[in-house]
């Protein structure tokens, strides 16, 4: 869905079917994914974000898992301002983020664009809902090659499971800020030294 200025600057909502089909059909890395339920490797996208420099919508997959790599799908809007309709969407190569992987089958689990540092912030965590694999934050700058950062100082709870990222100012402080999927928050100030 896009949301557009119409007549009077009302917002309009357009919606855009068979965009799933498309993706399927356009991206032969995900394999026989798409037949399947998440739980059994089955497609299960997870992160969204926009990137405004180079008009490419990016699709973190949690699963499948490709050769122990996650994968970033990016779908480029030939024309940002032109129709919203498939015709208008060109599918470029994907990214296999190269995480460590001696943690078990890493998915993404949410991605948020970090203007202070320029860079995506990425956070993995189980592929499946059977895996038992902690929760890990990375920073991508967007390379073609899938070359992270990883914070290797932070650490989440173990009962936290991380379902979104931002960058923000709270009360004038730079922070990343976690949301989790039982509605609890973490704050990371920018100058804790886990960060470094």
């Amino acid at each position: 869905m896009r949301i557009a200025f119409g007549a009077g600057a009302r917002l309009e909502a357009e919606d855009l079917s068979g965009f799933r089909d498309w993706l399927v059909d356009n991206a032969p890395e995900l394999g026989k994914s798409p037949r399947y339920l998440p739980d059994d490797g089955g497609l299960n996208v997870e992160g969204l974000g926009w990137s405004p420099t180079e008009q490419v919508l990016l699709l973190g997959v949690r699963t499948p898992v490709i050769e122990g790599k996650p994968l970033i799908l990016r779908v480029r809007l030939t024309q940002v301002d032109g129709p919203w309709h498939l015709s208008n969407f060109e599918m470029l190569p994907p990214v296999s983020l190269a995480i460590k992987a001696d943690r078990g089958e890493q998915g993404i689990r949410t991605i948020g664009f970090d203007p202070s540092r320029g860079v995506w912030l990425i956070v993995v965590g189980n592929a499946t809902s059977a895996s038992q694999v902690p929760f890990t934050l990375y920073a991508w700058d967007g390379n073609a090659q899938g070359v992270v950062h990883h914070f290797e100082q932070v650490r989440f709870h173990k009962r936290m499971k991380v379902e979104g990222v931002t960058h923000a100012s709270v009360g004038g402080r730079g922070a990343m800020v976690f949301v989790d999927d039982g509605g609890g928050y973490q704050v990371l100030w920018d100058d804790d030294p886990r960060l470094k």
